[in-house]
This record gives structure tokens, C-alpha cells and sequence, in this order.
């Protein structure tokens, strides 16, 4: 028998936090008009694509692993309240915006500083996009090369206006500009959709999911 707090619990592992719905699923498990893996689904479909995939997706390419429980709580929320803002904003594609500022914020972290050290812009894309994005179309062609420079100036000028160092903005434009091919590679396509989609619902499910390792 399902109860709102098994609910609350299996949202907790897969989304991070409460939706506020979980009588109402309990309800309907119960009632036989749902099961607990047709909601673990759900939610990973309709909400966790904007909240725990990104943190999942981000946090493996830049750290090589999926995070620590608590941490990966911690950017799933942060991933939320990100999707919530530019969609408040009215960006075309607020699904990305999540990914852009959570690369971002990577920017003080060794592991980043690490990972884009020494490389080119192309190089920096390049790699970008063989983690994320399956051939075809990886690796980039010009015009994605020369889409995601234009984005890292955009970011770079932004970030150096608003009054922030040039070490600094340098290093927020990338992590923006690697989040956003990122982002590409978790809602559009398989390589990163599938396995952080299947990593929420296993998780929702109650299947104990694999943290501190690859995430694929």
C-alpha cells in the first residue's frame, strides 16, 4: 500500500525534493489508477529533466562521477530554482538554462579549472561535445564551433560588465557555454538522456542508485 509518505520518500530519491502531490499519488496507487513506477517515471520526465538530469549530466563531466547524495540535493535544487527563473524571464528554451547556470557556477571548482586549463576554444567545445551529444553530430562542425565562441564572448562581456574580474568571467563564460552543449546532450539527445533518466526512475523506483562513480 502506497502512503503519502512512501510517495514523499521516492520523490526525495529522484527529484530532491516535495512536489506537494504525494497524497494525491498515494491515492491513486492505491485506487489502482497508477503504480508507484508509472510515477517515478513521470517525474523524471516532467520534472527531474530540469532538476536532477542536469546535476547528474553537469556534475559527471566536469567532476567524472555522480556527486555525493547530499550534494547532488543540493544542485538538484539549485537546478530547479534556476528552470523557475528563466522560465519567470520567458527564455525560448528555458530547459537549457539550468545546465548554463550550474556550469557556471563550477567555475571556482578545481576539478573545472582543471578540465579547461591550456585548451583552445575549439578544444574546449570539442570536448564538450564528444561527452554529450553521439555522432552524428559530434564532434562539431565550424558553425557549432563558431555558435558556442560567439556565446562564450556574449558571457564573458556580460559577466566582465557587470563587474567581475577577467580571470573570473572567463572561467563563468565557459562553464556557461559547456553547460549549454551539455544541456543539448540531456534533453535532446540519447547519450546523456537515457542513462540520467534511467538513474532517476531506478532511484525513484527504490533500486539504490549508485553514487561517487560514473554515471556512465
Amino acid at each position: 500500500m502506497a502512503t503519502q509518505a512512501t510517495i514523499e520518500a521516492l520523490e526525495l530519491r529522484e527529484i530532491r525534493f516535495l512536489t506537494g502531490a504525494a497524497a494525491q499519488e498515494a491515492a491513486a496507487i492505491n485506487a489502482g489508477t497508477s503504480t508507484e513506477f508509472a510515477y517515478s517515471t513521470a517525474l523524471a520526465n516532467q520534472i527531474g529533466v530540469h532538476c536532477t538530469q542536469p546535476a547528474l549530466c553537469v556534475s559527471n563531466y566536469i567532476e567524472g562521477v555522480v556527486p555525493a547524495s547530499g550534494t547532488l540535493t543540493v544542485r538538484a535544487v539549485f537546478c530547479q530554482q534556476q528552470y523557475n527563473a528563466y522560465v519567470a524571464q520567458g527564455v525560448a528554451d528555458p530547459s537549457i538554462g539550468p545546465y548554463e547556470a550550474l556550469g557556471s557556477a563550477f567555475a571556482n571548482v578545481p576539478a573545472f579549472t582543471n578540465l579547461i586549463a591550456g585548451k583552445t576554444a575549439t578544444q574546449n567545445i570539442t570536448a564538450a561535445y564528444l561527452y554529450a551529444i553521439p555522432s552524428p553530430p559530434s564532434p562539431p562542425g565550424q558553425a557549432q564551433i563558431d555558435h558556442f565562441t560567439a556565446q562564450y564572448n556574449y558571457f564573458n562581456n556580460l559577466y566582465i560588465t557587470a563587474g567581475i574580474a577577467p580571470a573570473q568571467a572567463n572561467l563563468q563564460a565557459w562553464g556557461a557555454v559547456i553547460g549549454q552543449i551539455i544541456g543539448v546532450g540531456g534533453t535532446q539527445f540519447s547519450k546523456l538522456n537515457t542513462p540520467s533518466l534511467n538513474w532517476m526512475i531506478n532511484a525513484g523506483f527504490g533500486n539504490a542508485p549508485a553514487y561517487s562513480v560514473p554515471l556512465f
